[in-house]
């Protein structure tokens, strides 16, 4: 989806010299709220913002202010008790 909105042209010119210019800040600003007000996943955020690393993630978060609210490795160990793989190998008791 393209979104689009008017910036003074001076404050564009001030984000011109980073990386990625206005957009990235944009994209960026966006990751960062959706993670804090729960309507982003970290991974939905790493996604959108073309971040492999789940440490890199974690990293780019916390510069940003943000804690994940579940330590990685406890979303790691529950998106595999999620996965389908994990429930085929699971007995009903």
């Amino acid at each position: 989806m393209l979104v689009q909105f008017d910036v003074p042209e001076e404050m564009a010119r001030q984000f011109a010299a980073e990386p990625g210019g206005i957009a990235r800040a944009a994209t960026e600003a966006l990751a960062v709220e959706g993670v804090r007000s729960g309507k982003l996943t970290v991974y939905q955020a790493r996604q959108l913002l073309g971040i492999t690393s789940r440490y890199e993630m974690d990293g780019f978060l916390k510069s940003h202010g943000v804690r994940c609210r579940t330590p990685l490795s406890k979303s790691w160990r529950i998106a595999r008790l999620r996965s389908p793989a994990h429930s085929a190998r699971t007995v009903p008791i």
